[in-house]
């Protein structure tokens, strides 16, 4: 097949996720630094580098980087429907706010039909708790 996999000791994996968790948080750090000091574009790239970390992004991490996705109007906005989905999907039960606090509203006016498509699934959401 053209390539060769070590399954990694007990040890090595430990060391690995250890690491994987501080690299998550130093992008946490880093993405609120960034919010507090109004730098949207810095704290959207922080907060797409943290989500690639399984496991160590919370729930309000989510709804924040979706946010900050939208306030940024990042090149990768529409990431910040999946981030919504997910944290409704662990709970999050405060979707409502979305369709009014400012900081969503680049989301909300995006240009494809992503919006309806959130709202739709958010109502079927809560009808399933």
């Amino acid at each position: 097949m053209g390539f060769t996999y070590k399954i990694p000791t007990p040890e090595e994996a430990s060391k690995k996720a250890a690491q994987e968790t501080v690299n998550a948080k130093k992008h946490l750090i880093q993405a609120k630094k960034a919010l507090m000091n109004q730098d949207y574009q810095t704290a959207a790239d922080e907060y797409l580098q943290l989500s690639q970390f399984y496991g160590n992004i919370s729930t309000i991490d989510f709804v924040e980087a979706a946010k900050v996705l939208s306030m940024a109007q990042h090149d990768e906005m529409a990431l910040g429907f999946s981030f919504l989905i997910k944290a409704m999907v662990r709970g999050w039960s405060n979707w409502e706010i979305v369709k009014t606090d400012p900081d969503f509203e680049n989301l909300r006016n995006s240009s494809d039909s992503r919006w309806q498509d959130f709202l739709t699934t958010a109502e079927e959401m809560q009808l399933d708790r």
